[in-house]
């Protein structure tokens, strides 16, 4: 099987290199997809708040309900890529 993480880049002079394994690749990835997530759910909260101080304005509700549509996109698009990832980092251990 092709083991996509053993692929070696010439490095210039000067830069430090390290040995990327990957549990140290899915730590930081999972990290980031975290952050991601965190943010995303962060905007639905505000978000959710926005629709309710709207107070009946069309033009407020509508720009808060779009903002929660594309948050809760952002959070399944975040939950699906750490699923692939993690899915490919551990078949390709």
């Amino acid at each position: 099987m092709l083991n996509l993480l053993s692929i070696e880049l010439i490095q210039p002079k000067g830069v430090p290199q390290t040995q990327a394994n990957p549990d140290t690749l899915n730590t930081i990835l999972s990290d980031v997809f975290l952050l991601l997530g965190a943010i995303a759910f962060l905007m639905i909260v505000i978000s959710g708040l926005r629709y309710i101080m709207a107070r009946g304005n069309a033009d407020s509700t509508a720009q808060a309900r779009n903002t929660i549509i594309y948050s809760a996109i952002g959070l399944i698009i975040s939950a699906l890529a750490y699923s692939i990832v993690t899915f490919i980092i551990k078949q390709a251990s």
